[in-house]
């Protein structure tokens, strides 16, 4: 009988930290920052600034692909077929999930990093963090829309 309700009900997931969170974005945007610059002397433009330090930049198509590609194959594609775990969520040993704690969609992946320019960029993340503080699953705003959560592995 024991194990039948064992089967029956599953624990609740553990809810990450938002430390834990924070963490391993930094780490997923810091592979991604690397990369983009890597892009970025491999296919740009080398320009000289005002103060005689050389740059590399990007424009049009380059630009936006350099972007767009590294991010995308990194945070959600990454998180899609890895069981929704990033590279920053698997060494800190989360992973994202829909709200019962199963494993998350290719859709919901996506859904989850549309919104990064709104909880991260603006203000070094501030938005997703007060966002994320204000509920009771600590879901930043790409959460929300993607009905997630982060959970401890």
């Amino acid at each position: 009988m024991e194990d039948l309700l064992t089967d029956i009900i599953a624990p609740a997931p553990v809810l990450a930290t938002k430390t834990k969170r924070w963490v391993a974005c930094l780490i997923d945007y810091i592979i991604c920052a690397v990369i983009w610059s890597i892009v970025s002397y491999c296919f740009g433009d080398a320009v000289i600034n005002n103060d005689g330090t050389k740059a590399w930049e990007l424009n049009g198509a380059p630009a936006f692909f350099g972007m767009f590609i590294p991010w995308f194959l990194l945070l959600p594609g990454i998180e899609a077929i890895n069981g929704g775990q990033s590279i920053g969520k698997a060494i800190l040993k989360i992973r994202s999930a829909r709200m019962d704690g199963s494993k998350i969609s290719p859709g919901m992946a996506i859904a989850r990093h549309l919104l990064d320019i709104v909880d991260y960029f603006p203000f070094f993340g501030l938005v997703g963090l007060l966002v994320a503080s204000n509920n009771s699953y600590n879901q930043r705003v790409g959460d929300l829309v993607a009905k997630t959560i982060v959970v401890e592995k």
